[in-house]
């Protein structure tokens, strides 16, 4: 029997997606948009096909729905962020990521998007006010954000925070080798 409850669709359409099957998540967010309309997570799941279809139009008419629905949720305006960059509004690209970060929801990855656009921005306190705000939240073990983060330390001239940043991120993941062979040579020191 199918299933008529929008979240076990939109959670079997997730597995779906996750195993390649990509058609048959799509029907699946579908119907379980019509199945409960009120349902945010879906408009987003669809956007993001969209997005990587390179159907920019019809991925933003699907995330201001979900934005309609859930204004604060965070998921929804990051993808948002994602075509607004396209379009060249980095302003707008930085609101939407900024107002991400306040869905805990999003967790970890709005914080790490924003700070991951600043140092794309080239504006590497920026992005380290953002991974700091990683750090406060309680993400500090991730190692997928703390090179990120090194390199903003980096950019400011703060190497020895950065070592240590960076050294962390070898403790939690040790088979980086170009990551090591930074900190244990300093391009810095020579």
């Amino acid at each position: 029997k199918a299933p008529t409850n929008a979240i076990v669709m939109n959670n079997l359409a997730s597995l779906y997606y996750a195993r390649g099957e990509i058609d048959r998540a799509r029907e699946l967010w579908r119907q379980a948009l019509d199945a409960d309309p009120s349902y945010e997570s879906p408009y987003n799941n669809l956007a993001s096909l969209a997005i990587n279809d390179g159907d920019d139009a019809t991925a933003e008419r699907l995330l201001l729905q979900a934005l309609d629905v859930d204004p604060d949720y965070g998921d929804a305006r990051i993808n948002l962020a994602i075509l607004m960059r396209r379009r060249g509004d980095q302003a707008g690209a930085r609101e939407q990521l900024t107002l991400a970060t306040n869905d805990v929801r999003s967790g970890w990855n709005s914080w790490l998007q924003l700070g991951l656009f600043e140092l794309e921005q080239n504006d590497p306190v920026a992005a380290t006010r953002a991974f700091e705000g990683l750090a406060q939240a309680g993400y500090a073990e991730l190692p997928q954000w703390l090179n990120p983060w090194g390199e903003a330390l980096a950019r400011q001239g703060r190497h020895d925070d950065a070592l240590r940043v960076w050294s962390r991120s070898l403790q939690l993941a040790p088979n980086q080798p170009r990551l090591r062979s930074i900190v244990e040579q300093p391009p810095w020191r020579n």
